[in-house]
This record gives structure tokens, C-alpha cells and sequence, in this order.
């Protein structure tokens, strides 16, 4: 079902490429007995269940697995997942990841655009082949400790809390799931069984965004997983991921961003031949 790649191992830390092909369904067999890890998606959505809690990964959301704990995995969509796995030896990581991660207060981390396209970044250079391991590793705990300053989501208990945190992922799974069409909120909420000023409120306080920005943020990580896998029709990219033009995909990337889809091909396309120390200096040109 999963097809998994080494791209770099170091006494510090180990990066894979995992390529999922599983169908939509269930929780899988317990897993435990794993290095803490990071996982962030380029593409699909998984959802990762502890105890009874669910966390759902999306290219707009990062998770994190702590040793210590046993988890199952679910796929609340069709088509599977690719995502990149950013591991590290126990004894570090509390000072990677962050202590609220290694003790079980933060398994999910939001992914902005930029550090999207730093990951990507990452995995096109990896995937072309090791740069020198001390450019590569400090790159990459650059993009772990971006990620550690994104204010993490607070976790309440409770099973009404439980079944509103399900509902508002349910509602990132339907946004990236019709990432081509243009939802009605009503509609959204009425799938949900939520009124649409609930859903608006509730899914701001769990994510941090509002709806519209969130299905932005996905679309832009899909676009840019487009152009890093070589695509080179904007005009069609802008039209199947549901922007109304190749303009409209241009303003949501500026905002985003802050540069064109054209700016992005050009900074992917550079960081996936960079070499050694030309490797940290095309990482930190953009983004900024």
C-alpha cells in the first residue's frame, strides 16, 4: 500500500519520502515503538488517531508522533497520500520538535505557504540527490523550528469539544476534497449538521484561518506541488485546482507568498539543482 524512500540519514536526523496508495477507509493496525517524527504532506490527507483523539494531516497541517505513544492510521480520502517524514533520535527530540510536541500538548503544527514551499524545496533537492549532510540538516531544522513558533492548537477535553474538533476536520477534509469547486458555506454547514455562523466560528478558533483562507492555503500547496513535479501550464493548473483564472491563482499566490507562480517554478526548479553551499544560500533567498 506505501512505498517508503530514504533520502537522508545522519546521526541527527533522518528524512524519508513515503508514497501512500491506500484506499479511503479505517483505521489501520496499531502502530508504536517509532522514533519521534514530523510528517508533512505534499499532497493527499491521512488522519492519525491517538486514544481517542483524530489529527488530520493536509498539506496545510503538519503531525507529529511522540515514541512513546501507540497510533493507527486512517485515510478520510480517496486518491492516498505523498508526504515527506522528518524524523530524530529521542534524545533530541524535545529540543527539535519542542516539549509540547514530545509530551502529547502538540501533534499538530500548521503549515503556512512559505514553509510549504521550504519543504518542497527540501524534498526536490534531496530527491536530486545529497547535498553535503551539514547544509541539508541545518536547512531542515530551520523548517522544524519555523514550524515551532506557529501558536499550537489548543486541545480541550470533553466529548462535546471532541465531536466539534471531528466536525472542523471533517470540514478541512471537504475543502480539500472539493478543492475544484466553489462551496457554498450553507452547504459546507448544513453536511455537518452545523449552522454556518457556528461553522465560520468554530473553524476560525480550531485552525487559526477562516474557511476561504484555508481552502486557499490548500490550493496554493497544491499548485506549488504541481510545479514542483514539472508542470508548466499556469493557465490550466489555475482552472483545475478551481481558480477563476490564471490571474485569480497570481493574487492568492501574492498573498500568500508574496511573488507569482512564475517566481515559485523558477525557486523550485533552482533549489532541485543547488549543490553544498550553494544549497543554504538558495534556501534562504526565498521564502523570507
Amino acid at each position: 500500500m506505501s512505498h517508503l524512500t530514504p533520502l537522508l540519514e545522519t546521526r541527527t536526523l533522518s528524512v524519508a519520502d513515503i508514497q501512500c496508495h491506500a484506499p479511503r477507509g479505517g483505521g489501520g493496525p496499531e502502530r508504536g515503538g517509532e522514533v519521534a517524527h514530523l510528517t508533512m504532506l505534499r499532497r493527499g490527507s491521512f488522519a492519525y488517531h491517538l486514544g481517542q483523539r483524530r489529527h488530520v494531516a493536509d498539506p496545510a497541517t503538519a503531525l507529529f508522533h511522540c515514541a512513546p505513544h501507540s497510533y493507527r492510521i486512517s485515510h478520510p480520502l480517496d486518491g492516498g497520500d505523498c508526504c515527506t517524514v522528518i524524523s530524530c533520535a529521542d534524545v533530541l527530540a524535545e529540543e527539535v520538535f519542542g516539549m509540547h510536541a514530545v509530551r502529547g500538548q502538540r501533534p499538530e503544527f500548521a503549515v503556512d505557504s512559505c514553509t510549504h514551499l521550504a519543504h518542497l524545496a527540501i524534498w526536490r533537492t534531496l530527491r536530486a540527490g545529497v547535498p553535503e549532510p551539514l547544509t541539508v540538516e541545518e536547512c531542515t531544522l530551520e523548517l522544524v523550528g519555523h514550524l515551532r513558533h506557529v501558536p499550537p492548537v489548543r486541545i480541550r477535553p470533553g466529548p462535546a469539544q471532541r465531536r466539534l474538533r471531528r466536525q472542523m476536520d471533517d470540514a478541512r477534509c471537504l475543502l480539500a476534497e472539493r478543492l475544484d469547486a466553489n462551496i457554498a458555506i450553507d452547504s459546507l454547514a448544513r453536511t455537518l449538521n452545523l449552522s454556518a455562523f457556528h461553522l465560520m466560528r468554530s473553524f476560525r478558533a480550531h485552525t487559526g484561518s477562516t474557511l476561504r483562507g484555508y481552502r486557499r492555503r490548500l490550493r496554493v500547496a497544491a499548485a506549488l506541488e504541481a510545479l514542483a513535479a514539472g508542470h508548466d501550464d499556469l493557465t490550466r493548473l489555475a482552472l483545475d485546482l478551481g481558480f477563476a483564472s490564471h490571474s485569480h491563482m497570481d493574487a492568492a499566490f501574492r498573498r500568500e507568498l508574496g511573488e507569482t507562480p512564475t517566481n515559485a517554478r523558477q525557486y523550485l526548479a533552482r533549489a532541485g539543482k543547488e549543490k553544498s553551499r550553494r544549497f543554504v544560500q538558495a534556501m534562504r533567498t526565498w521564502p523570507r
